[in-house]
């Protein structure tokens, strides 16, 4: 699993224990002013933590917090509300990722950058590869080449997203998921 942060802001992250003991404490690990804490996940872990934001220093300003992490079938968890950055490396690569959704509401998924990208929103995981039932696919309505998905959900439950790069294209992207209700 990682949690951290992307934007200009420069952040501090804590993980801590319910009763509030801290356990790990992480400034600047991305390289700039972001802080990144990351830890093994095993399956069926029942483990809470907390994570707390605060600015280095007194320091305020907007950010992004990002949590993730990959099951063991290599497919990445990604939350409503955050994104994940993922690069393409060969053509015909495909990068699959879930989430779980809380209820009915509105769903948008979408890529930027500036790798033209493809998407596919499913029930199953894998997508058109596993002969899933596509609800959405979607080419070039986001900004640039890149894809952009609006769903409505009629129920909570798992989605499935595929990000493949057009006509074999490669390069870097970052995944952006907003849910409303």
């Amino acid at each position: 699993m990682a949690v951290y942060t992307t934007g200009d802001t420069d952040t501090v992250g804590q993980r801590f224990l319910p009763g509030g003991e801290i356990i790990e404490n992480d400034d600047s690990a991305v390289g700039n002013y972001n802080f990144r804490i990351a830890r093994g996940v095993w399956g069926g872990s029942s483990d809470v933590y907390y994570v707390r934001v605060t600015g280095y220093q007194g320091t305020t300003g907007p950010y992004t917090l990002v949590v993730s992490y990959t099951t063991w079938d290599g497919i990445t968890h990604v939350v409503p509300g955050s994104s994940i950055s993922g690069n393409l490396e060969r053509p015909g690569d495909a990068h699959y990722f879930f989430l779980q959704l809380p209820g009915a509401g509105s769903l948008a998924v979408y890529t930027t950058g500036d790798t033209d990208t493809v998407g596919e929103l499913t029930l199953s995981g894998l997508g058109i590869h596993n002969n899933a039932e596509i609800l959405e696919s979607d080419d070039d309505s986001g900004v640039g080449n890149n894809f952009r998905i609006e769903w409505e959900a009629a129920s909570s439950g798992r989605y499935y997203v595929t990000v493949t790069g057009y006509a074999g294209a490669t390069g870097p992207y970052t995944l952006v998921v907003r849910f409303h209700r």
